[in-house]
């Protein structure tokens, strides 16, 4: 990661999160309130949209201007489908946060999760922390 002249690491989010979307009208709200939703707050959310077909870009573009004032929401347009890995890759290469976190679009944390990974990183000082989350059926 380079900081640009006018930042400075402390300005800098503690985590990334990384959200690939395609299609996910439907699923992309609940995705993006789990994040608003985080204790923790050093965050920024990166919403790449891979070319999707239905609403999802006015949808991305709508959460990010009902964002808390304290999360920063940027939104970032594939001009082709390249699938999630590309879209991960450039959420990756946009990021600015000291730690990287991938959430699927039709995925939700609960509220305490990078909370609970700032502990672990407080603790232990690992230099990568590899995670995944118990499945939950919801309506």
């Amino acid at each position: 990661m380079q900081i640009s002249s006018h930042e400075s690491a402390k300005d800098l989010p503690l985590f990334s999160i990384v959200m690939p979307c395609y299609n996910a009208s439907a699923t992309l709200a609940r995705a993006v309130e789990s994040c608003f939703a985080q204790l923790e707050r050093s965050l920024e959310l990166l919403l790449i949209d891979d070319a999707s077909t239905d609403n999802t870009p006015a949808l991305m573009a709508q959460l990010q201007s009902c964002a808390p004032a304290d999360v920063v929401v940027r939104c970032l347009w594939q001009t082709s489908n390249g699938g999630p890995s590309r879209a991960r890759n450039r959420g990756w290469n946009e990021a600015r946060g000291q730690y990287i976190a991938f959430l699927d679009s039709d995925d939700c944390w609960d509220a305490d999760r990078l909370q609970r990974i700032r502990a672990v990183l407080a603790e232990a000082g690992p230099d990568v922390i590899l995670l995944g989350h118990p499945h939950r059926e919801t309506d």
